[in-house]
């Protein structure tokens, strides 16, 4: 004869023989378990902080930088408007970036400034910072300036690379 498995019900799978054939509820360590888990949510939750924290640490160091270079920039702006308003494209042409300089000859320049006299009529002049970021071509800072002269005033938009650990023009853009 064959033996079968014992049938087991619900009851008897739950439920162990205690002393005495007493049926007693089987022992679980389910505390286990619960600490297990809590402790890997808190290694996530953990790494997590640290990771935010630091991302954080980094951007504002990088934000402190960013905002050190401003007055740098907005001088090499200055210096290549007083270029331009002392009549002297060939100066202001020299603190341009390499990029401006093969998209345009010191003669397409000139033709540019005389065409748009504001830029060298002016008397005064008013920079405002439009945006400061590092960007793919790396430090970038983007200026509006209003250029007033006797016959009335004009804007223009610069944009400023650091090249070579020297802020230069990258773009000027008439309206």
């Amino acid at each position: 004869m064959i033996a079968k498995p014992k049938e087991t019900d619900q009851y008897s799978q739950n439920f162990g023989e205690g002393a005495m054939g007493t049926r007693q509820p089987k022992s679980h360590s389910s505390s286990m378990p619960v600490f297990l888990i809590f402790g890997i949510l808190g290694g996530f939750g953990l790494v997590l902080v640290l990771a935010c924290g630091g991302l954080a640490i980094y951007l504002l160091g990088g934000l402190a930088n960013l905002t050190q270079e401003v007055p740098i920039a907005q001088a090499s702006a200055e210096s290549f408007l007083s270029d331009l308003q002392q009549n002297q494209p060939e100066v202001a042409y020299g603190k341009t970036t390499q990029g401006f300089q093969a998209t345009f000859s010191p003669e397409q320049f000139r033709g540019f400034v005389q065409s748009n006299a504001f830029l060298i009529a002016h008397t005064s002049r008013t920079l405002q910072l439009e945006r400061i970021n590092q960007g793919a071509v790396g430090q970038q800072a983007s200026f509006r300036a209003t250029l007033r002269s006797p016959v009335g005033q004009g804007t223009c938009s610069l944009t400023l690379i650091k090249e070579n650990s020297q802020w230069k023009v990258h773009n000027l853009s008439v309206p």
